[in-house]
Order: structure tokens, then sequence, then C-alpha cells
């Protein structure tokens, strides 16, 4: 997650830190459990099953039950573009 971060793609589409630090991600990851289990947000790191490599996040954000809304948020790393990554990631959350 980290090196994806360092990409300006990543910085200016999305509200990570610029410049992003190790001490984000660690962050990111600690607040994800945390989020989770109060039902504010739910985190997905994108990867690929062979490799174990990062290819994105999809996450949804601001969770409200009630009404059954939530936002959704995506990035792609730069090496996994073109894929179709973010579509299938999207699909399975919201599903």
């Amino acid at each position: 997650m980290f090196r994806a971060c360092q990409d300006a793609d990543i910085q200016y589409f999305t509200q990570v830190p610029a410049p992003y630090l190790r001490e984000h991600a660690e962050q990111f990851v600690a607040q994800s459990r945390d989020h989770w289990f109060t039902g504010h947000s739910a985190n997905f790191a994108v990867t690929d099953h062979s490799t174990d490599t990062v290819l994105g996040s999809c996450s949804l954000l601001n969770v409200d039950p009630l009404l059954r809304e939530a936002e959704a948020g995506y990035w792609v790393a730069p090496w996994a573009r073109s894929r179709g990554i973010a579509r299938h990631a999207l699909l399975l959350i919201t599903e």
C-alpha cells in the first residue's frame, strides 16, 4: 500500500496525504480495523491471490445501515491499471 500511494495520480484523485509516508499506511490499516467494528466504514485491500501483491484498495465509507447507503472509494496501483480491477472490486463490496 505504501508503494502504491507514492503514485501522483492516487495522491491527486484521492484523499491520501502527500507526501505519503509509511506512517500513513500503518495508521490507515490500524484505523480500518476500528472503523470496521464501529460500522463507520469497510476498507478492503485488493490483492493478487497468487502473489499477495496489493493491486488497490476499495472502501465503503460513511455507512448508514438504516438507509442502506454508503459512499464508495477506491484506487488502483499503477502496475494494475486497465485490467477492470476497480470495477470488479466495487461489484464485490456492493453486492
